[in-house]
């Protein structure tokens, strides 16, 4: 398509640039292969930019912040992080209505990805400490920790696809029962979910005021 080769596209990267942040940052520089990198403000990372990047084709470029331009604290990003996920299950006013539904434990598999150790200390040189591996997929049981938790249902079949596979969507728990061995969650739409695979993260949305 030469008309978009010509235009190319603007990525709009996230806040976290710290650690595997970072990282991540650098991976989609690389996967998108992006050859201009514009920084607002945030000195710090600039300079880390431009020694990750030195010898690349990638050029990097600091801006200066809009007059009057403030960060946003972490109750703020919190309290919009809330917003979001109640838009996602009700909509911006209010007007949709998700479903509340069951399911088994045993009808349901549930993966984490990350924070698994990467290598053991005893392969490490003397006095490197191990770290965990970010694309570790590992089965998660069961347990009342879910309560409140938003879990994205997952395209992949097997735990092999997992990193490969697109989320259909979000689930949100609101009751687990142990003794039934099963729990309930809000989906947005009735009926069957498209996958029972589900993918567990730390984020826990206590659903105020709904």
């Amino acid at each position: 398509n030469d008309e978009a080769r010509a235009a190319g596209c603007v990525v709009n990267t996230m806040g976290w640039v710290d650690g595997l942040g970072l990282e991540l940052l650098l991976h989609a520089r690389e996967a998108l292969n992006i050859d201009h990198v514009l920084v607002i403000g945030q000195e710090r990372l600039f300079g880390q930019l431009q020694q990750k990047l030195a010898g690349t084709e990638c050029q990097v470029f600091r801006l200066q912040k809009s007059g009057g331009v403030v960060e946003r604290t972490p109750e703020y990003r919190r309290a919009s992080r809330d917003r979001m996920f109640k838009e996602y299950f009700y909509g911006p006013t209010g007007e949709f209505a998700p479903a509340s539904q069951t399911a088994y434990f045993s009808s349901i598999s549930l993966y984490r990805i990350g924070g698994g150790p990467r290598a053991p200390s005893s392969a490490l040189p003397i006095g490197q400490q191990p770290s965990t591996d970010p694309m570790r997929v590992a089965p998660v049981v069961p347990s009342t920790s879910l309560l409140h938790s938003v879990l994205a249902v997952s395209h992949g079949k097997t735990q092999g696809e997992l990193l490969s596979s697109n989320v259909a969507g979000f689930i949100y728990i609101t009751e687990v029962d142990m003794v039934a061995k099963k729990f309930t969650y809000l989906s947005p739409c009735p009926g069957d979910l498209p996958s029972s695979v589900f993918l567990v993260g730390n984020l826990k949305w206590l659903a105020e005021g709904i």
